[in-house]
């Protein structure tokens, strides 16, 4: 076995080798040699090292611990104002807007850390609203950080770790974008900045949520769980409970694209156990609504009506319109899947309708696609045939993605020559569904004619 040269064991100790220097020390000091570790310790000062053989006095701790005390209280002054800064921050922009601020609002957020946390913060608020302003808040955000330069409060890797999750930010919002090439490389970014920092468990699950959201996004399933599980795991020994349950909840969804429900239930269920409704109700809200449909398309709808009746959804979201509309598809699903062919016709019907008064178009169509999915079980070919070209018009007016306009033209055309199937309706449901979140897809008409 090779034993490390002088110069690597003086360099790690003095924190001068690179990443991949470190890494191969760090390798061999933990391997079978016996006799580098024993250099390296002969190289440290023994004054530095820590011994047990002279019981210290208790006043000799209490004097540590005041030194302790006072060398970090100014820092704590420091870091309760830039706190407080940063929230001042949020919430002005949430007040006003982000394009509404005037320049002096904009400077009194300062050019340090606080300007930081409220950016990234705003761009994780805004994913629900503007995917355009989500990047240009975290790109904000990258560069403000980019341009700190260490200090007594802000050392070189605690800025290293702000720096990674900047980029991680970045990284999610171009995923969001859809800017997949952009996206990995800034992946790469934030792991290289990791190597720099603290080893700060947190900030490395963040990475590898945003990393596993990326793979979801391009059908990397697998890789997707392995990072997720890890996610999971520093969530847990750092008592994160509800980051836990927010990496379960992404990977709930992973097992739905993957068309695995059963695995989607289990781990959804999991999930509610873990989130803090409090945090964040548009999580628990999109937990909620995923377990509900991998019970339907698992089949389970004993346990999908239950959980309806018993979780108390509806009064969770009775002043949310939205999400109440949403469950009452789910309602109709059911009522679909037990047979009940009037009584799901009619919520379809409502619930088509109301998301076109709502102006989400993509998702009436996906209703009005689960009401042709209904009337091909009852073999009503003539109604079958009024639909599809209604929905097909419909979204012709509307001006919607061209790609949708494709799909649902597509369908028309296999219900108008009678060679229609449930399969055709599925599939043009699930790609209107992918084309929301990636508006670059293209469809593929013989999609309509295979299996």
């Amino acid at each position: 076995m090779d034993h490390l040269a002088d110069r690597d064991l003086k360099g790690f100790l003095e924190s001068r080798l690179g990443p991949k220097a470190r890494r191969r020390v760090v390798r061999h000091l933990v391997s079978r040699c016996e006799k580098c570790p024993e250099r390296l310790r002969a190289m440290i000062p023994s004054d530095l090292l820590w011994t047990t053989s002279t019981a210290e006095s208790e006043d000799v701790y209490d004097a540590c611990l005041d030194r302790a005390v006072a060398a970090v209280r100014p820092l704590t002054t420091h870091w309760d104002r830039e706190q407080k800064r940063k929230q001042r921050g949020v919430a002005l922009v949430l007040e006003k807007g982000w394009g509404n601020l005037t320049a002096a609002e904009r400077r009194s957020f300062g050019t340090g850390w606080a300007r930081v946390e409220m950016l990234l913060e705003l761009s994780f608020e805004m994913r629900y609203r503007n995917r355009q302003v989500m990047l240009e808040i975290a790109l904000s955000a990258e560069r403000t950080a980019d341009r700190l330069q260490p200090t007594s409060a802000l050392p070189a890797s605690l800025l290293s770790d702000l720096r990674a999750r900047a980029a991680a930010e970045v990284a999610n919002a171009e995923k969001v974008n859809e800017r997949y090439a952009q996206a990995e490389g800034t992946i790469a970014k934030a792991r290289s900045l990791l190597e720099q920092g603290t080893g700060d468990q947190a900030v490395q699950a963040y990475v590898d949520e945003v990393e596993a959201s990326l793979c979801n996004a391009q059908r990397r399933y697998r890789e997707a769980e392995i990072l997720l599980n890890q996610a999971r795991r520093a969530y847990m020994k750092l008592g994160q409970q509800h980051l836990a349950g927010r990496a379960l909840v992404t990977k709930g969804l992973c097992h739905r694209l993957a068309e695995r429900p059963r695995d989607a239930v289990k781990v959804l269920r999991e999930a509610l156990e873990l989130l803090d409704s409090s945090r964040d109700p548009q999580l628990l809200a999109a937990a909620h609504h995923n377990l509900l449909d991998s019970l339907v398309d698992a089949g389970d709808l004993t346990e999908a009506s239950r959980l309806l009746l018993e979780s108390g959804l509806r009064q969770t979201f009775a002043d949310d319109p939205l999400n109440l509309l949403r469950i009452r598809w789910v309602e109709g699903k059911i009522l679909a899947g037990r047979d009940r062919f009037k009584d799901a016709e009619r919520i379809f019907i409502e619930v088509r309708d109301a998301f076109r008064e709502q102006g989400l178009e993509f998702v009436a169509a996906a209703a009005g696609l689960d009401l042709a999915k209904l009337l091909l079980r009852q073999g009503k070919v003539g109604p079958l045939h009024d639909l599809a070209k209604e929905l097909a018009a419909r979204a012709r007016e509307r001006k919607i993605h061209p790609e949708a306009i494709n799909a649902l033209r597509g369908f028309e055309y296999v219900c108008r020559v009678k060679v229609v199937s449930v399969r055709n309706a599925e599939l043009t449901q699930k790609f209107l569904s992918r084309l929301e979140d990636r508006p670059s897809l293209t469809w593929e008409p013989e999609l309509m004619f295979v299996g």
